[in-house]
């Protein structure tokens, strides 16, 4: 769970010093101001809570379409293969038949993403990919960002509005601490990721 999006504004009014009413940063200036804020900082890295399944059966026409809220791809798994990532180029060049055989490589073109070699069969896949952000409007929207890392979000929306009032110093002040955070961020992912174990195929090796 995170916080609101009615709570986050009150959160950047309390931080940059306007009062709830204020005619210069109301609601719908400050939404856009966070939902920035928000689009920088999942831009700054991967973050896990982005991360999504989407399960699908890979098919003789060798292609899927990515879901509507994909942003980047971060593995491709079926029951035989880690599919490898190359260029529609490379994949054109390499694969110029039509060859029957287990996938081994993907590549994106056009929100589809092909693999070859081409699916004899139907062959059972997990997509693992990274989720844009949430864009927020109504008052019980939440982003995906943990409320741990709020103070990150209202700091970045701060340096906004700072710089739309032209006040340099608070701008400053507000872009270094969320620098501060996003370094915090970086350090509690590293230490709650871990390798994954190999995986093995019955009668593989490692």
């Amino acid at each position: 769970m995170s916080v609101a999006l009615i709570a986050i504004r009150q959160l950047v009014r309390d931080r940059i010093g306007v009062p709830p009413h204020d005619e210069f940063f109301t609601d719908t200036v400050l939404d856009s101001n966070i939902n920035m804020a928000l689009t920088v900082i999942e831009s700054e890295h991967r973050w896990p809570w982005n991360e999504r399944i989407q399960e699908l059966v890979l098919d003789p026409t060798a292609k899927f379409t990515v879901p509507d809220d994909w942003r980047a791809t971060r593995s491709i798994t079926t029951q035989y293969n880690d599919l490898i990532e190359m260029t529609f180029y490379d994949m054109r060049t390499r694969f110029p038949g039509n060859q029957a055989a287990e996938p081994t490589h993907y590549a994106l073109m056009n929100r589809e993403i092909w693999v070859r070699a081409i699916p004899q069969g139907n062959i059972e896949a997990m997509h693992q990919y990274y989720a844009s952000p949430i864009l927020l409007s109504a008052d019980t929207d939440q982003p995906s960002l943990p409320t741990e890392h709020i103070n990150t979000l209202v700091a970045k929306t701060a340096q906004l509005c700072s710089v739309r009032e032209d006040d340099r110093p608070s701008a400053d002040s507000h872009l270094a601490e969320y620098l501060q955070g996003i370094e915090r961020m970086r350090k509690d992912v590293r230490g709650t990721t871990r390798p994954q174990p190999p995986r093995v195929r019955p009668g593989g090796w490692l």
